[in-house]
């Protein structure tokens, strides 16, 4: 459990090195359904938070996206604890628009490394607080091509990337192509 901002909110830790990723679940996923994505960072030297959000698994409160970028602030300042040379986010779905409404609220004086938003729904206008800013889409996925031209517009700075299928976010991590999206996560967080 890490505890931050008056919450407990569960996650599963994996230690390598200095540098950070957080990962943010989607509604209908939780801190387990990444897949091998958390052991593909962690084997490349990277540690990872896996968060799951208030009212998720054995975190306290209520699902309320309202309290998801609440939850990404305690999330950072545990990790501001261990004094990481640097922190990257991967956020999926909701996690993704609750990353974004975390970017457009935080006095944070941070800067994230890599920021990668898969599957990003309703994405507002935001400045991300990050050197590099990729999202991805599945190209068969229902509006897509809806979503992209959103991010586009909203989120100017952002890389674009398509990947085949119609799985929405975390489910691709159980298709046949998971290993080649957990490859694209893992090298866009290394070349950072």
């Amino acid at each position: 459990m890490i505890k931050g901002l008056n919450r407990s909110l569960e996650a599963d830790v994996y230690e390598a090195g200095d540098r950070w990723v957080l990962l943010c679940h989607g509604k209908v996923f939780d801190k387990r359904d990444w897949g091998s994505l958390p052991q593909s960072l962690n084997t490349h030297g990277l540690s990872v938070l896996s968060l799951n959000f208030s009212g998720y698994g054995a975190s306290a409160g209520s699902k309320d996206p309202n309290q998801y970028p609440l939850d990404i602030d305690a999330a950072l300042d545990w990790l501001n604890e261990r004094h990481p040379s640097s922190v990257s986010a991967v956020a999926a779905s909701m996690g993704a628009v609750a990353l974004i409404h975390w970017a457009q609220s935080t006095t944070r004086m941070m800067t994230l490394d890599t920021t990668i938003l898969f599957a990003p729904r309703a994405a507002p206008h935001a400045v991300i607080p990050t050197q590099s800013l990729h999202c991805l889409f599945n190209a068969l996925e229902d509006d897509a091509d809806a979503h992209i031209r959103r991010v586009k517009e909203h989120l100017p700075d952002s890389q674009v990337h398509i990947i085949p299928g119609n799985a929405h976010a975390q489910n691709n991590f159980n298709e046949p192509k998971a290993d080649e999206v957990v490859g694209l996560i893992t090298s866009l967080v290394l070349d950072s």
